[in-house]
């Protein structure tokens, strides 16, 4: 059985894991059927994806049961056909909905998933933005945790990098949802009030840009020999995990495994308010069965999701593992009970109420993959001149905005099709 997972930042953290919970299984089912992870970049899952379903001579051996996804592509996976539904399982239908309705008590991401086609995807992990930052070295440059509150003075201190010494000033995502976070705080907006194409000619998503890569480029000029492969390895997203040993603060939308390990450099807080109310992104991740892998792994694949989502200990435990909240509320009391800084309680229950949704379109998960790679381009290049332009900023995203539109005049119709007979729900979602 092959089982896709999304790549986290800590690698380490989640192979570490994965080997917990394969041990956990063997200790609960004695010999339980083997299960080979694929652990893909999220920047390359939408097209394998798409892989699967126009790829008719897929390896059977590596086609997926099971597949970790974020949430907000929900209705994109729908469209593509890729989800099986309840009612495309043969046997032991009513075990399946019986866990259906587990995962569903309290589920904190059941609107966004009851919203569509009634695809056989159960919600699991919640992300929120929050600030991480280094107490030892606030405490050095003479700062209060108020000051980080203030953007203007957050900014400074991040510029301020002769003053940290070794350390980087922030480390964030060079991915949706913390540019989605930048973009919210400048008082823009991803999608138009028609929920159909993306606002990348908004002067808000330029300036917000052009704040996020000028707070995560050094001032300092890089190597001249600076090549995609270097960045790839060493100054990409994967960077990540060198907090808190190599940066000042993180950006992120999961905790660093140095929080949940009681590090005591380590303190968190609500994000900035950048102009005026503060916002909060939530990435949500969904676990979704597979269409042509339900068939070959059906009795096996629900045996395994009933000792995953099933058991609430074994949940939580595996949210923790990877820095994310369960996604059953429910479980948040003890979630946070077995944490041992009771200010991570106190600001996660505090950001849930500065949540910023966005509207769902069926392309936003090509959408999404446009935008990143043209985040990931635009970075990279600020890398290499050690400078932020806002007009190669807007150009980018022209051309992005112009991927889209020849996306929606070339697929639009083969993508709308799918949703037309699937059961009734809203095409919008209600958050």
């Amino acid at each position: 059985m092959v089982i896709w997972l999304i790549e986290r930042s800590d690698r380490s953290a989640q192979a570490q894991c994965l080997q917990w919970f394969q041990a956990r299984l063997a200790s609960k089912q004695g010999r339980p059927d083997p299960v080979r992870w694929r652990i893909l970049p999220a920047s390359r899952l939408w097209a394998e994806c798409v892989q699967l379903v126009k790829n008719k001579e897929y390896p059977s051996q590596d086609y997926p049961a099971l597949i970790e996804y974020p949430l907000i592509w929900q209705e994109s996976l729908e469209s593509l056909g890729l989800l099986a539904r309840l009612g495309d399982v043969e046997n032991e239908h009513q075990r399946w909905r019986d866990l259906q309705g587990r995962v569903y008590d309290s589920n904190f991401s059941l609107e966004a998933i009851q919203s569509y086609g009634g695809a056989l995807s159960f919600p699991w992990l919640v992300g929120l933005t929050t600030l991480f930052y280094r107490k030892d070295l606030l405490r050095a440059m003479e700062k209060t945790p108020e000051d980080l509150e203030d953007y203007a003075s957050w900014m400074a201190m991040i510029k301020n990098t002769s003053a940290l010494g070794r350390y980087s000033g922030l480390e964030a995502g060079i991915n949706f949802s913390l540019a989605l976070w930048w973009i919210s705080s400048f008082n823009g907006s991803f999608l138009d009030h028609l929920n159909l194409m993306p606002a990348f000619h908004q002067a808000e998503a330029v300036k917000s840009l052009e704040a996020m890569l000028g707070a995560l480029v050094p001032s300092e000029r890089n190597p001249a020999h600076l090549t995609q492969k270097s960045f790839a390895l060493g100054l990409g997203p994967k960077r990540l995990n060198r907090f808190p040993e190599k940066s000042f603060c993180l950006l992120s939308t999961s905790m660093p495994t140095a929080l949940r390990q009681n590090d005591p450099r380590v303190g968190l807080m609500l994000t900035p308010k950048v102009t005026g109310s503060r916002v909060v992104i939530a990435e949500e991740h969904a676990l979704g069965v597979v269409q042509g892998g339900l068939n070959r792994s059906g009795e096996a694949l629900l045996d395994l999701l009933e000792n995953w989502l099933g058991e609430p200990g074994i949940w939580m435990e595996f949210a923790g593992r990877l820095g994310m909240l369960p996604a059953c509320t429910t479980l948040w009391e003890p979630f946070f009970d077995s944490l041992p800084d009771p200010m991570i309680k106190e600001v996660y229950y505090a950001a849930v109420s500065h949540i910023r949704w966005i509207p769902k379109s069926r392309f936003l998960a090509p959408t999404i993959q446009i935008f990143e790679d043209s985040l990931t381009r635009l970075y990279l290049r600020a890398l290499r001149e050690a400078s932020v332009d806002s007009v190669r900023i807007a150009a980018a995203l022209s051309k992005a905005a112009a991927e889209y539109r020849l996306m929606v005049a070339l697929y639009g119709d083969q993508q709308k099709k799918p949703l037309d007979h699937q059961a009734a729900g809203p095409k919008e979602a209600v958050r």
